[in-house]
């Protein structure tokens, strides 16, 4: 059954137990309670499509996953280090906050460029954009900067380009930082990750912490 809220997750019940399935164009996550039922359910798929059975899973969708004494954590150390060296900031100076607020940013009027000087449009826009991807997916700590900084991608000037590579210098002290989900103690939570194409061989278990 497809979720009305989520077209890419679909839910069904095996053996009184659900089993939840998250699709992203060719690579399929499937969780359950119990690890018969998910081999049951990749079983049904593995006849219908031609599917690889995947590994222990230490990055899907460019997030890095870690497990440690029955909890996850996903972070996006990879990902953040090269969007680092791409923009040149792999050795900048880390800050402790991703904003200053003694600055106040304001839309680039035509008469800003004697004064402030014109930003780069394409690599504003860039560094904005990727830096969405970040907050969606596992740093939600530099959301309210993102969604400032978003509303100047038409004229950004010298200073919103300072301001979002502000956001760069904050995720270099904080490349570790990311979302951590502990679940309480006393049964088990399952989560197998499968591919449709490709090489590399991954899947994912994880335990509570009285497995």
């Amino acid at each position: 059954m497809r979720c009305e809220s989520d077209h890419g997750i679909f839910v069904t019940i095996r053996n009184g137990y659900r089993i939840y399935l998250a699709v992203y164009v060719d690579d399929l996550l499937v969780m359950g309670q119990r690890e018969e039922d998910i081999a049951e359910v990749k079983y049904l798929l593995k006849n219908r499509y031609q599917m690889k059975d995947l590994e222990v899973a230490r990055r899907f969708l460019g997030m890095d996953i870690e497990y440690e004494n029955g909890s996850i954590k996903f972070h996006l150390k990879q990902y953040l280090s090269a969007l680092l060296e791409r923009h040149g900031m792999l050795d900048c100076n880390p800050v402790s906050t991703p904003m200053d607020p003694s600055v106040r940013l304001v839309p680039g009027m035509d008469g800003d460029g004697d004064r402030d000087g014109f930003a780069h449009v394409k690599e504003y826009q860039q560094i904005v954009g990727e830096l969405q991807f970040a907050s969606l997916v596992a740093r939600p700590d530099i959301s309210c900067a993102v969604g400032t900084l978003s509303q100047f991608g038409t004229k950004p000037t010298s200073t919103h380009l300072a301001a979002a590579k502000r956001v760069l210098r904050y995720l270099k002290g904080t490349v570790d930082m990311g979302i951590v989900y502990s679940p309480p103690p006393g049964d088990l939570f399952r989560c197998g990750l499968g591919r449709r194409s490709g090489d590399q061989k991954i899947k994912n278990w994880l335990r509570r912490d009285d497995e």
